[in-house]
């Protein structure tokens, strides 16, 4: 079957691709929105390259520099590397994520195919993302091959890995002759902000659990506060108030499912000063207490 996991980070916001290692970097993954925490896919980058197809509803994909709204029948490519998150317009939205190495596509280490038509590709995008739209019958048929690879994945006959690889050789040859097109020849290097942003979220991601305050935050990156406000709201959307609130929710969910820890417990683990606002906090992001959500989540499992 398709991979359909919660998303799993490392401590630095790497995801964990459940199904992908060195002998077959690929893996296909299918997310229904309404069952992520909050109806979104939270920052989070990986070294796989991906290509993402929504079957139903309207999502929103930013990383720090840009923001694309994807509905039904639309794609995007994401860059290796790139901080992004993933959040639903509306109800529903579901998503298939393919999500490969370029070596699956390129072969050996400079070969002419990493060469002339992967590279370019990928150092004239930077970290960004490519909208791909089915409005002319040569994107209409890429995007009717994330259909096949879906299917050749969930099936996995005898050989699907050589069908998986041919499928994504077709997609890539795509993406190189429909961005030359669109995209600068000049390559893209990543701004002082996209570095500011990653030390300090990755700050927060260590020390959640403690009192901090935004003088720390922004310390951690040798910024003003001001500043380290001004990159948070240009890059993320938010406050580095609000990223600290969100980011301390997201973990006290998962201890609420993954264990047996009272909630008291639990609020504490997770940075909050007390019982109650862990409780208001949570109401307000999750849309119900800490008790009904565990509850529920552990019926459903």
């Amino acid at each position: 079957m398709i991979a359909t996991p919660y998303l799993e980070l490392k401590s630095n916001r790497e995801e964990i691709l459940p199904g992908y290692s060195e002998e077959f970097p690929y893996v296909c993954m299918f997310r229904r929105m309404d069952e992520c925490i909050g109806r979104k896919i939270a920052w989070h980058w990986h070294s796989a390259l991906e290509i993402d197809y929504v079957e139903e509803g309207e999502v929103e994909y930013k990383t720090p520099d840009s923001s694309i709204i994807l509905r039904r029948g639309e794609a995007v490519f994401i860059n290796s590397d790139v901080l992004h998150t993933v959040s639903a317009r509306g109800r529903g939205g579901r998503i298939y994520a393919h999500l490969f190495d370029k070596y699956l596509v390129g072969g050996m280490f400079g070969s002419v195919y990493e060469k002339r038509y992967i590279e370019p590709v990928l150092k004239n995008l930077g970290p960004g993302m490519y909208r791909i739209l089915p409005d002319d019958i040569k994107r209409i048929r890429v995007i009717e091959n994330m259909f096949r690879l879906a299917e050749v994945y969930e099936k996995r006959e005898e050989g699907y890995e050589f069908a998986v690889r041919s499928l994504l050789s077709e997609l890539w040859y795509f993406l190189y002759k429909d961005a030359a097109s669109s995209l600068s020849l000049r390559e893209v290097e990543s701004p002082a902000d996209s570095t500011r942003i990653l030390i300090m979220m990755k700050y927060i991601q260590e020390h959640f659990s403690e009192k901090l305050s935004i003088e720390m935050i922004a310390g951690s990156a040798n910024i003003s506060v001001r500043e380290c406000g001004r990159c948070f709201q240009n890059k993320i959307g938010m406050s580095p108030g609000n990223y600290l609130n969100d980011y301390r929710i997201r973990s006290a969910a998962e201890l609420l499912l993954g264990t047996e820890d009272s909630i008291t417990e639990i609020a504490e683990k997770c940075g909050f000063s007390s019982g109650s606002y862990f409780g208001k906090s949570f109401l307000k992001m999750i849309g119900c207490t800490p008790k009904e959500y565990r509850r529920s989540g552990r019926k459903e499992g």
